[in-house]
């Protein structure tokens, strides 16, 4: 199906950071009733770009973000999600158990809202507390 070109706005905390973005964006509309979201995001360590795509289908919300390491993440509200990463250093557990997955759209017109807690473990930190993030984005449809 054809994309639509919207403004995004992404908001976010881990605690300690703020994280802010505002990017041009793409808008699916799939044929099963599912839609995506796709922008630009820049690496800070590397300045390489890659993009983000937000995929949105019967209450879950799925995060991709190609790169040189390829991370998927999955929100379901009450469930946890595990994910392994290999990195240089050996591998990478991510544990992430959604406490708020809200998502509202009309038309062109979109806010996610996520809060939830997150996890890593590594052969170098086998144990680590759990920290709460929250993450906002925002579609809003482009004119002229």
């Amino acid at each position: 199906m054809a994309d639509t070109n919207v403004w995004v706005s992404v908001t976010g905390s881990n605690g300690e950071e703020e994280i802010r973005l505002q990017t041009h964006g793409r808008l699916r509309d799939e044929e099963d009733g599912s839609w995506a979201l796709f922008y630009q995001e820049t690496d800070p360590d590397s300045m390489e770009q890659s993009e983000t795509c937000v995929h949105w289908h019967n209450g879950r919300l799925t995060v991709l973000r190609p790169g040189d390491m390829l991370c998927t993440l999955s929100f379901v509200q009450g469930e946890t999600f595990v994910g392994e990463y290999p990195t240089p250093a050996g591998a990478l557990t991510l544990h992430l158990f959604p406490l708020q997955v809200r998502c509202r759209r009309r038309g062109n017109l979109g806010h996610i809202h996520l809060a939830y807690q997150l996890r890593l473990q590594s052969q170098l930190s086998p144990q680590s507390e759990a920290v709460m993030r929250q993450l906002d984005i925002r579609f809003t449809p482009c004119h002229g």
